[in-house]
């Protein structure tokens, strides 16, 4: 079976007589569409024609020539050598290439097929792999800068494939030059518009509704605006499969899974607190279900008559979060043609759940710790105060202490809300959870998708589930599957129909305030948890060669100053054993080649030049 989800596919136009390349690395075999004649560079940068995920293969590492004087493969310069038929392709010489030669790039071997014609392919479709690399690197770039994008998910009904060629060709045909496509699974295409935020997200899904209408394919199409909508890729590709929802964690009967104890024992207390008017602090990571939690509070409460409303605090600029929190009166600020109630007025006798609040604005603490005090609320903009009766119940992810130290966020403020805390568990850390929740995901995902069965799920797929660390928690284990549900089209689910790529990758999650933290490789148990110290290092624990004891607080700072020394020497060793290859060296680590890197800064290491095999 050949999958396109390790490749980059090339934008020139096939015309002519075709070819196609087939890798065989370390996974599954490759096959990868060429057009005849054609130049294209192969490497594992996603610079090159063509992309191969594998850290045997320099960044660009070879050129594949293919034109009326035959196939051709020049050697750039790589470090682990190129060969055919087992014969050393000497650095920056051509060496002529028969159709089916082997040819050995580092570890992997790539083989010349020509066809007929060239495959019916569009431009411009890509792995969805590559998309979700693509929505990392944008999102941490538009948290820094402010900038906003979008995110489509095109869908329609197309039950032959050269009707799915025609409407991928279609659809890249309506999107600029910046816009990517991916295809999500059969029928259905993720659209990430780089430039897409406010009203030319809509814009685009009109035109795209538009065009596609004009040449006879009907399409649904749904969108998602970082940061109005969600601030993480996992939260975005979760809002796709969830539009009218408030929130991409969606809450629901089947979404309540509590098998594990500890979970129990948390379910057990809210029951117990929900009557009380105490403030609650929910904790826990991204994606754990904290919105879940907040509305069981309100569930079993006295005010469950009454409405829940929740509220994403980061996805908000100062001045809107304060509308949505508080109201506010006509001409009020620019864009105000009108008044508006906030939603601690519209919550009356309800329940109020701020999600992210450590992203609220210092501004906005004072104001909402006023109206936590007072019990009355001023619109902007107004002059009365409007008494109101709200319970309110707030989640994060960061570490409130920390940020109330670094002068982030109030500590009157802080005490107010936090007169309970509950803290959510990782996935990771009540795995007895994890087929639950994919075997309720799959089979809500099957009745959307208007399957009569239930999917099950193999062997081999329980286990890479099992296995997997899930950093993005239930959020992401849901996208798994929902997406494995389309694939498998009825039928159970199997390790192909997996992200097999993401699932195989060592994680790195963070400590609890969000700094970079924990490895995790998917064959290993978690690692132990260490307590928070003042010291926000990156500790690589567990499984990585830098394993260690949970410490005591008191033993932290010379425990860190330990740390280093070892990771140094881990580091050193790594680059010896690779002869330099800081890829390599990084994989050997279970870190990414990009956290190395600030390493050798780190303790400053000079970077090696790579040795050859």
């Amino acid at each position: 079976m050949f999958t396109e989800d390790q490749t980059v596919p090339t934008s020139r136009e096939p015309s002519g007589r075709g070819a196609r390349l087939l890798v065989f690395g370390e996974g599954e075999p490759v096959s990868y569409p060429l057009e005849f004649p054609g130049v294209y560079t192969i490497g594992r940068a996603l610079e090159a024609d063509i992309y191969v995920k594998d850290p045997s293969l320099s960044r660009i590492h070879a050129r594949l020539s293919l034109g009326p004087e035959g196939i051709r493969i020049r050697d750039l310069g790589s470090s682990n050598g190129t060969r055919v038929r087992g014969e050393l392709v000497l650095p920056e010489r051509e060496q002529a290439v028969r159709p089916g030669d082997p040819i050995d790039l580092g570890r992997c071997t790539v083989v010349v097929q020509l066809q007929a014609s060239a495959p019916d392919r569009p431009r411009r479709v890509w792995p969805h792999s590559y998309l979700e690399l693509r929505l990392e690197d944008l999102a941490q770039r538009a948290k820094s800068n402010g900038e906003t994008f979008a995110l489509l998910r095109v869908t329609a009904v197309v039950p032959r494939t050269s009707e799915a060629a025609s409407f991928e060709g279609a659809l890249t045909a309506l999107l600029g030059s910046d816009d990517l496509v991916a295809r999500y699974a059969p029928g259905h295409y993720d659209v990430l518009l780089p430039r897409g935020g406010g009203d030319q997200a809509e814009e685009a899904a009109a035109a795209i509704r538009f065009g596609l209408n004009r040449v006879g394919i009907e399409v649904d199409v749904v969108t998602a605006q970082f940061p109005r909508d969600a601030r993480t890729p996992a939260e975005l590709i979760a809002r796709l499969s969830s539009p009218a929802k408030s929130s991409p964690a969606r809450a629901g009967p089947h979404d309540v899974v509590v098998e594990d104890p500890a979970m129990r024992r948390l379910y057990q207390l809210v029951d117990r607190i929900a009557d009380s008017e105490i403030g609650v602090l929910v904790l826990g990571e991204t994606g754990v279900g904290k919105e879940i939690l907040a509305k069981r509070l309100h569930e079993r409460s006295k005010r469950a008559s009454k409405p829940f409303l929740a509220l994403n605090c980061g996805a908000f600029a100062d001045e809107l979060l304060e509308s949505e929190l508080f109201g506010h009166e006509r001409g009020a600020f620019t864009g105000a043609v009108k008044s508006k109630l906030g939603l601690l007025e519209t919550v009356q006798g309800g329940t109020l759940f701020l999600d992210e609040l450590g992203e609220m604005a210092l501004g906005t603490q004072v104001k909402l710790l006023r109206v936590l005090e007072e019990r009355k609320v001023r619109r902007l903009g107004g002059l009365t105060p409007i008494a109101i009766e709200a319970r309110v119940v707030a989640a994060t992810n960061r570490e409130l202490e920390k940020e109330v130290r670094a002068g982030r966020f109030r500590e009157d403020l802080y005490y107010r809300l936090n007169g309970f805390t509950l803290v959510i568990p990782p996935l990771r850390e009540r795995r007895v959870e994890i087929m639950a929740f994919a075997r309720s995901f799959a089979r809500e995902a099957a009745r959307r998708e208007g399957q009569s069965k239930e999917p099950g799920f193999s062997e081999a797929a329980v286990a890479r589930l099992m296995e997997y660390a899930w950093p993005g928690n239930v959020r992401e284990l849901r996208n798994v599957v929902e997406r494995a549900v389309v694939l498998a089209g009825g039928a159970d689910i199997d390790v192909s129909h997996l992200p097999v790529e993401k699932l195989t990758a060592a994680v790195f999650f963070p400590r609890h305030g969000g700094s970079e933290g924990q490895v995790s490789h998917p064959t290993m148990p978690p690692p132990p948890r260490i307590p928070a110290s003042t010291d926000d290092r990156t500790e690589l624990l567990g499984t990585s060669p830098l394993a260690a004891p949970s410490p005591t607080l008191e033993s932290m700072p010379a425990l860190s100053t330990r740390l280093e020394d070892v990771e140094k020497q881990a580091i050193l060793d790594a680059l010896d054993r690779c002869g330099g290859n800081q890829t390599r060296a990084a994989e050997m680590l279970g870190m990414s080649r990009k956290t190395l890197l600030r390493r050798l800064d780190q303790f400053g290491i000079v970077r090696p030049r790579k040795g050859r095999d």
